[in-house]
């Protein structure tokens, strides 16, 4: 496969607009060769892709309507394939602030998973605001003839401002 052994992007300063059709403005920075891709995969591995220390504002008038959400103190970890025998992903650490008006102050978000062909485990989600701590973790494996999960969710202490926040936005 085509191989990447490491990609570092520090300071990343971006606007995600989603268009009225409901694409999104970064879908628009590439053009599409015209060309039939659907003949071959390409396979490929990324061994460590790291964005530290960035912020992204994010319009979008179907996610969070009438408003912007702020994404600050962005940091990534991970780590992935595609090839002949199936695919991996590790999501080693993931973590950010998100701050929006109708969310009543900010939210701090942390998880790490990974994925193998038909094994997918969710290591650990935090969510965490002033008033509320939210913890998951969780695993899934299987096929279309069988299949094995199990799900983790503790929300100790859940604030019925945040609950009423959520529902007010949504």
């Amino acid at each position: 496969p085509h191989t990447v052994d490491r990609i570092v992007v520090s300071g990343v300063n971006a606007k995600f607009v989603q268009e009225a059709d409901s694409s999104w403005n970064v879908a628009h920075l590439v053009k599409s060769s015209g060309r039939d891709t659907s003949a071959s995969p390409v396979y490929f591995a990324v061994g460590d892709l790291q964005i530290n220390h960035s912020r992204f504002q994010i319009n979008s008038g179907y996610l969070i309507p009438d408003t912007t959400l702020q994404v600050h103190d962005f940091s990534l970890k991970s780590s992935f394939s595609l090839e002949k025998n199936g695919y991996a992903a590790n999501l080693e650490h993931l973590s950010f602030k998100a701050s929006n008006p109708k969310l009543g102050g900010p939210i701090s978000f942390e998880t790490s998973a990974n994925a193998s062909n038909n094994e997918y485990n969710l290591e650990k989600l935090v969510l965490a605001t002033g008033r509320s701590l939210i913890r998951m973790n969780g695993h899934f494996s299987g096929d279309t003839t069988k299949a094995r999960f199990g799900f983790n969710f503790l929300g100790n202490p859940v604030s019925w401002q945040d609950i009423h926040a959520a529902s007010e936005t949504y």
